[in-house]
């Protein structure tokens, strides 16, 4: 059984039936679990799907669903429903659908369009203050947005001061279409993000390696218990894994974080849910074992090799406390 205590937290798709049977599950003991909002809104994300209104109708998703898992709504979409998202949708989903949480908005941001980006977090900031003024009794989780490491370093700022605490990074487009320039940045954000706040997860990955990769978070989230199984890679009861149908090696793992899923008829509950006790596994695995190096040894932009401590928060780390140089 998964402890409630985990810091690994699924991502739930509303119209998928193999993504939804994970909440189903009598073991299911997450603290909570992140629902796609871009389910419920049209692809421009200016108006409501059927979806939406047959939820509202039955009183909720975990009314509508038979579930009392704590629901964080995640505002982390494709870049057209996010440019057309504005605050006043965003209350009706929260009204109607009544997460326990949800995360500040999402836009897109670009690593070499800095002027394109400073234009989208002022965006962000004025739909972020008016969705907060209206909702204060709710929970929000900060996304954190931005191009270039001052770019992020304001934006952590900003959500700071509206009385933020729990932060998301979505890492998922960097690890499934980064080149690795890309991925060194996503590092240095990652490390910058770190240094600066207290409860950090990354959304959009859930594999070992990327586990390994950033030991340091306070928690992941991850729809890698649906992707794995499409992908062939499959995990049994004892969390032995192996690969069938059509497996490929040398395949990019693909990113259905925020777009459609295709079909899963091959995928059977318990891949999903073995999946997910694996990862689970992992990432709990991590945080008990000495990942000194990797903690440390995260400044990984073109010519530096300094040893630091990526951050006094960092828990994992065997070095925590101690001078390193």
């Amino acid at each position: 059984m998964i402890p409630s205590s985990n810091t690994v937290e699924p991502i739930i798709v509303a119209t998928n039936e193999k993504s939804l049977s994970l909440l189903r599950n009598p073991n299911f003991r997450c603290s909570r679990a992140f629902l796609r909002a871009s389910e419920f809104i049209t692809s421009d994300g200016k108006a409501l799907t059927p979806l939406y209104y047959r939820t509202a109708a039955k009183g909720g998703f975990n009314v509508a669903n038979n579930t009392d898992t704590p629901i964080a709504l995640s505002l982390i979409m494709d870049d057209p429903r996010c440019s057309g998202l504005s605050a006043r949708t965003v209350s009706r989903l929260i009204n109607e659908l009544k997460p326990a949480y949800c995360t500040t908005m999402d836009e897109a941001t670009y690593l070499r369009d800095n002027s394109w980006s400073t234009h989208k977090l002022k965006q962000i900031r004025m739909k972020n203050r008016q969705l907060i003024k209206a909702h204060p009794e709710m929970k929000f989780i900060g996304v954190i947005k931005g191009s270039t490491v001052p770019q992020i370093r304001g934006h952590v700022s900003e959500l700071q001061s509206l009385g933020i605490d729990q932060f998301i990074f979505h890492i998922g487009d960097y690890i499934a279409h980064g080149n690795a320039y890309e991925l060194r940045c996503a590092k240095e954000f990652v490390q910058t993000i770190r240094d600066l706040v207290p409860t950090l997860y990354l959304y959009g990955m859930g594999s070992k390696e990327m586990i390994q990769t950033f030991p340091y978070v306070d928690g992941i989230i991850t729809l890698n218990h649906i992707i794995e199984p499409h992908n062939g890679i499959f995990t049994d009861a004892q969390g032995r894994i192996t690969h069938e149908n059509g497996y490929n090696p040398t395949q990019k793992t693909l990113d259905y974080y925020i777009g459609t899923l295709p079909s899963l008829d091959h995928v059977r509950d318990d891949d999903v849910w073995n999946t997910f006790q694996r990862i689970t596994r992992d990432f709990s695995d991590r945080k008990n074992s000495g990942y000194a190096s990797a903690a440390c040894l995260i400044d990984t932009m073109p010519g530096k090799s300094q040893i630091r401590l990526s951050s006094a928060k960092c828990r994992a780390c065997l070095l925590h406390g101690r001078r390193v140089s």
